[in-house]
Formats: structure tokens, C-alpha cells, sequence
């Protein structure tokens, strides 16, 4: 897989390799820079980037055939690392109605904010994060994969769902 910088035309990704198979995790690790979030975002579709070669597939379908929002209906999303405090609106309405889009995507029942608290938090608690920060308002204070994006990773990810991420070393 190559890919570019669309503004700048700088290439950016140069023959990357790696194949995932159902069931299977991996984790991308390296130095800041060294391309794990350029490649997260060139598979979800971000806009900045443009694929110059190669080929992904998921779920037997082409990616890059794909729209974005596409891409997240079929289960493949990147979820935030340092997500911004957005006033009055809690992390369990933020997951719900991120959830509820691929239940609708795929024509499956939305859950209503009960059922969808029912759904979610087991699943956050079992992740081994606090469940206060689902119901938070806002995201004051998280970051990181200990907050919102372990909540979304294990909380609105369903079986069959990909969810990408890269941390550096000082991460881990």
C-alpha cells in the first residue's frame, strides 16, 4: 500500500504490507512518525490522504471502493485518542448515536438510551474502564486509550468489528 499527503503531494505510506485475518488481533507499534495514524486514517478514508497503490480489502470488499461512512457501516472505524470536551453532550448519548448509525446501516433495531446503557456498560466495565466516564458530560480530563476510545473500542464495537488505532511507545 502507498499513499500520499493530498495537499503536499508528499508520499507519505511506501509499500506497506500486513494482512489480518478474522479472529486475529495485532497492534501497530512504533517511534511518533513513524506512520501507524497515517495508516489507521488512509483506511477509513480520511480526506487528507489519497492512495497512489495498492489495495485493501474487508470483508471480501474493496475499501477504497468505499465511502468512509461506508467503511464504518461495514464495522471499520478509528476511534479517538484525545477526543475534544463537547458541552452537554455525554459520552453515552456521543457512543449511542454512533452505534445507532451502524444498527441502522446494517437494518437492525436502534436502541433507545436505556437499552443502549444496558448494551454498553458491561461491555466498558469488562474493558476495565470506569463506566463514569461513559455517563460524563463531555470528555474533561480523558485521553488516551484508558478513555472514551476503549470505551468505543469495547463498547459500541460489535463482533465483526474493526477498530484502529496506533500508540506510541510512551503509550503503552
Amino acid at each position: 500500500l502507498q499513499a500520499k499527503i493530498v495537499e503536499s503531494g508528499q508520499q507519505i505510506l511506501n509499500g506497506v504490507s500486513i494482512t489480518v485475518r478474522e479472529g486475529e488481533v495485532h497492534a501497530i507499534m512504533g517511534k511518533n512518525g513513524s506512520g501507524k495514524s497515517t495508516l489507521s486514517k488512509v483506511l477509513v478514508g480520511h480526506p487528507d490522504y489519497e492512495v497512489t497503490a495498492g489495495t485493501a480489502t474487508y470483508k471480501g470488499k474493496s475499501l477504497f471502493d468505499l465511502e468512509p461512512e461506508e467503511r464504518s457501516h461495514e464495522g471499520l472505524f478509528l476511534s479517538f485518542q484525545s477526543p475534544i470536551e463537547i458541552p452537554g453532550v455525554s459520552n453515552v448519548d456521543f457512543l449511542r448515536m454512533a452505534c445507532n448509525a451502524r444498527r441502522k446501516a446494517l437494518g437492525q433495531t436502534e436502541f433507545d438510551p436505556l437499552e443502549f446503557y444496558a448494551h454498553v456498560i458491561p461491555k466498558v466495565r469488562a474493558a476495565g474502564v470506569y463506566a463514569g466516564v461513559c455517563v460524563a458530560s463531555g470528555w474533561p480530563g480523558v485521553s488516551g486509550w484508558s478513555g472514551v476510545a476503549a470505551s468505543i473500542r469495547y463498547g459500541t464495537a460489535s463482533r465483526g468489528s474493526t477498530v484502529l488505532g496506533a500508540c506510541s511507545q510512551q503509550q503503552q
